[in-house]
């Protein structure tokens, strides 16, 4: 159904004229099947119009260049809802339920002014309300229910959210620009399992009892330390952006789309924080450069800790970085030190992911780890010149690095890359027999290994014994 003047609204089976006291009606209809996705699509009318009690299956209904019109006390399966470029549209006391489609988007506002989403039930997608440049935005009453990726995201600018319902979700802001930085979201009587939301911004010099909170967002913070509590499946357990110099210590986060997310920060801290079961990363930073992560255990996400382009010289020590995820699952990581140069990692454990470290930056300094039973041990990607980055001069030292299913050590890059210190370190491997040098693929050569044995008895010996007894 395409709706563009009033004979279209007429034909399609409406009542009513188009006026405030007397606006097109479509009432008590269902739409779609199985098998077929269809729309309703209504553009360039200031009519005033209204959808009332009807029922979507694999339907999109869209507004596109209108204002006036509404939805109300209908019931979307499988089913969303475009708004793009209009005003003064209403959804109001709708349920949504599994939305899968355009990646799980259930509402789109995009470009709109004086919206209003009101007392809706939304449940089960990957996201809820998906905002972008829109103004005078309010969004009441809702419950909103397991939405992975965020209930509510990523431009909140110019948006009042009130008493609203998380229940296994959260909000989720990708970035605070000049345009969010001016108009910030208001928040007031908002829950996620049952907390408040802890939204910060331009605040320095605090310390943060994340126990209070069912999410902490940070924005434009400065010296801000965020200590304990535990924020279990609220999309994203902590976020900075545009922080400086700001801390979590002691936190724990589970089950949530990403355990904590670094977004253009500097100087951030994390300590003594365990992150488990995440979808995707447990923690990620982007253009967050001198960042240090120390003493936490990241297991059972889908990576465990990943510092993503020019997120340089930081440092990763000490920590216990497991089934991140099973090893059967191609292409995923304990650490990975991605278009991130001069960044170290130092004395960690990591072990049964796919890739046990992954280095895909330059001058990246990787010694005394544990790198063992993990698919592949440590691997060197190969030369990008896409961010004017290539994987050259890493030194990899110091490590005891075996027993991983595919390879202990791949290095695409060879000829640029030190596997030893020069002097007398190199790495141990469970699968050097104490002659030679240890290549590690084409011209990459560990001329200092070292043996290590399973358990402790080096395997030479348990052969010689069964010799000797036999």
């Amino acid at each position: 159904m395409v709706i563009e003047t009033a004979d279209d609204f007429i034909t399609n089976g409406w009542s009513g004229n188009g006026s405030v006291s007397n606006p097109f009606v479509l009432e008590n209809q269902e739409f779609g099947s199985i098998g077929t996705y269809g729309y309703i699509r209504i553009l360039e009318t200031n009519y005033y119009f209204e959808i009332r009690t009807c029922q979507f299956l694999l339907m999109e209904v869209e507004f596109v260049s209108l204002s006036n019109g509404k939805i109300e006390v209908c019931t979307f399966v499988n089913s969303s809802i475009l708004i793009d470029n209009s005003s003064h549209c209403m959804i109001i006391g709708n349920e949504f339920l599994y939305n899968v489609y355009d990646e799980g988007e259930t509402i789109r506002l995009r470009d709109s002014l004086d919206c209003e989403i009101r007392q809706n039930h939304l449940s089960y997608g990957s996201s809820g309300i998906s905002i972008l440049r829109c103004n005078n935005t309010i969004i009441s009453g809702n419950t909103f229910t397991e939405f992975t990726y965020g209930a509510i995201s990523p431009d909140l600018a110019n948006t009042t959210l009130s008493d609203n319902v998380f229940e296994n979700t959260g909000i989720r802001i990708e970035f605070w620009d000049p345009r969010i930085a001016s108009s910030p979201p208001v928040l007031e009587n908002n829950s996620v399992n049952g907390k408040d939301i802890g939204l910060f911004y331009n605040m320095t010099e605090t310390q943060i009892d994340a126990d209070l909170y069912g999410q902490v967002i940070l924005a434009n913070c400065t010296e801000i330390t965020i200590v304990d509590g535990t924020l279990v499946a609220c999309s994203i357990g902590v976020q900075f952006l545009e922080c400086t110099n700001c801390t979590i210590d002691g936190t724990t986060v589970s089950d949530c789309w990403q355990g904590i997310h670094i977004e253009r920060s500097t100087w951030t801290r994390i300590i003594d924080c365990q992150v488990s079961n995440c979808l995707e990363e447990g923690i990620f930073l982007s253009q967050s450069p001198f960042y240090e992560v120390k003493n936490c255990t990241l297991q059972d996400n889908l990576v465990g800790f990943l510092p993503h382009i020019y997120s340089n010289n930081g440092t990763v020590a000490n920590c216990t970085i497991k089934g991140n995820k099973e090893a059967s699952i191609s292409g995923y990581y304990g650490i990975g030190l991605y278009l991130s140069n001069n960044s170290t990692a130092i004395g960690n454990i990591v072990t049964e992911n796919y890739i046990g470290i992954f280095i895909y930056g330059g001058y990246c300094l990787v010694v005394q780890n544990t790198v063992t039973f993990n698919d592949y041990g440590i691997w060197l990607g190969e030369a990008y010149d896409g961010y004017g980055e290539r994987p050259y001069g890493n030194r990899i030292y110091e490590n005891d690095i075996g027993w991983n299913n595919q390879a202990n050590a791949h290095d695409a890059a060879w000829r640029f890359n030190e596997w030893d210190d020069g002097v007398s370190e190199g790495n141990g491997w469970s699968d050097y027999y104490g002659i030679g040098y240890y290549q590690i693929s084409r011209d990459s050569i560990d001329h200092y290994p070292r043996f290590i044995p399973e358990g402790g008895i080096p395997l030479f010996f348990i052969h010689l014994s069964a010799g000797v007894f036999s």
